[in-house]
């Protein structure tokens, strides 16, 4: 019994010295790599599948804040949600945009129809 104590402790003691060795992963702290990663009110809104743009991806508006609704409101993602007729808030799940310079938050400002279509790029 001490003899296979003594070959373990021998073995942990080899494991151990040779994995001082090894090189460390270091955290390599790059805050340029991460400026403007932030949501903004603009237009970062989640792109569609197939690298095509909104516009493009989709033939109307409607279109796409369906598919923003359907695929992104479950997962707490942004989208939009039509509040009056022609009048919609932004819905950002857990996300919260800090307003700046006494503005109100851009969730919770109304943007029209047509601001939507002249953000996404469409025509109808």
């Amino acid at each position: 019994m001490l003899q296979s104590l003594g070959l373990g402790a021998a073995i942990g003691m080899l494991a151990a010295t040779a994995a001082c060795g090894t090189p460390r992963n270091d955290l390599v702290r790059n805050d340029a790599s991460n400026q403007g990663t932030a949501m903004t009110s603009a237009s970062d809104m989640p792109a569609p599948p197939g690298g095509l743009p909104v516009n493009k991806r989709f033939a109307k508006l409607d279109d796409y804040l369906a598919w923003l609704r359907e695929t992104q409101a479950p997962i707490d993602r942004p989208w939009y949600e039509e509040v009056a007729p022609g009048s919609y808030l932004l819905r950002s799940g857990n996300l919260r945009i800090v307003p700046t310079d006494d503005a109100p938050s851009p969730t919770e400002q109304p943007v029209s129809r047509a601001q939507l279509m002249k953000r996404f790029g469409f025509t109808r």
